[in-house]
């Protein structure tokens, strides 16, 4: 596999600024951050993590539209649905993947949920160039006045409102959009499973930027770059800051014998490799729906590939927001 002719585009990864939610983190109590976990998973866990996003702009460049999935010398990897639920330890008794793509809670739904009054909310539900959502400042605002009022409950909603806006599914600085309300709302209301959506906004957003041959990576950065990181390095936390050129070399320099193919505490059972009447995976996250190829990661969730996968097992599609409604109900039947 020849990567190194491959064709380079100019891709930027964005890293959001996590100070505000690492404080609001400490502060919690082990009651409060247990109850925060059992509800959306170790999502407090990724602000932690040492992002350096010149990993995931070079890591960019490895990616591989047709198999969905990142090719390298003599091998290739996939961010798979059951390395990010371990690495967020999705909660057991979610009800399904999120499917809410295009509903949106009505505001005065959503003003319940978030315990503020819809004549308050309402009128900051507000429409910046063609997006339409909640600022953060606002939510900010609104946030710090229930922990003076210790309104813990609602505060911790808020706070998690806006974990969702601006670290797990990005879109727009300084905005919670539709599209990350829509999720949170499944989560938190329908007790649906967000790592499915943010499995397919990975491969949505890297999948967009090869069809423009460049872009800004707005996915979940600190949950891509620990999984890159996890097949990589065998101890994480000690890894040096490098530049971009040392990026590139180092996965370069990568061979099916130096990564870590099975990482230390994955603990994979079943795995997912079809869905429904597709013969690979759907997912529908909160900017499209995309499918993947987890056939091609067997090996990285501890079992070997003992057959050539045929051409309809690696058959994609992608779309964009709502454009091909057919195919967004047979998913969502699946």
């Amino acid at each position: 596999m020849e990567t190194g002719k491959k064709k380079t585009f100019q891709i930027k990864a964005k890293v959001p600024c996590v100070k505000k939610f690492i404080a609001f983190r400490d502060g919690l109590t082990n009651i409060r951050r247990d109850a925060f976990t059992l509800k959306y998973g170790k999502i407090l866990h990724l602000l932690s993590v040492p992002v350096q996003k010149d990993a995931i702009t070079a890591l960019a460049q490895f990616y591989d539209p047709p198999l969905r999935s990142f090719r390298f010398r003599d091998f290739q990897l996939a961010p798979t649905l059951e390395e990010f639920g371990r690495i967020l330890d999705s909660p057991k008794q979610k009800k399904g993947p999120y499917r809410g793509l295009g509903q949106i809670p009505k505001p005065e739904e959503l003003a319940e949920v978030l315990d503020i009054p819809v004549k308050d909310l309402t009128p900051n539900i507000k429409i910046w160039g063609k997006v339409q959502g909640i600022p953060q400042e606002y939510l900010e605002k609104t946030a710090q006045s229930f922990a003076k009022a210790q309104k813990w409950e609602a505060h911790d909603t808020i706070m998690a409102l806006l974990i969702f806006g601006l670290l797990l599914f990005p879109n727009m600085e300084k905005l919670i959009d539709v599209a990350a309300i829509s999720v949170f709302w499944a989560v938190k209301v329908k007790n649906e499973d967000s790592v499915p959506a943010l499995l397919a906004d990975v491969y949505h957003t890297l999948h967009l930027c090869f069809e423009k041959e460049g872009g800004l990576m707005l996915c979940c950065i600190p949950l891509l770059y620990q999984w890159l990181v996890s097949h990589v390095f065998k101890e994480v936390d000690t890894i040096e800051s490098m530049n971009g050129y040392e990026w590139s070399q180092k996965l370069v320099g990568l061979t099916e014998n130096t990564i870590i193919w099975y990482p230390h505490g994955l603990n994979v059972g079943d795995t997912i490799t079809g869905c429904g009447e597709f013969p690979n995976v759907p997912l529908i996250g909160s900017k499209g729906c995309i499918n993947y190829d987890p056939i091609l990661a067997m090996r990285q969730l501890g079992y070997p590939i003992t057959y050539k996968p045929d051409d309809q097992l690696l058959e994609g599609f992608v779309f964009h927001d709502m454009e091909d409604l057919v195919m967004l109900k047979r998913v969502i039947r699946a």
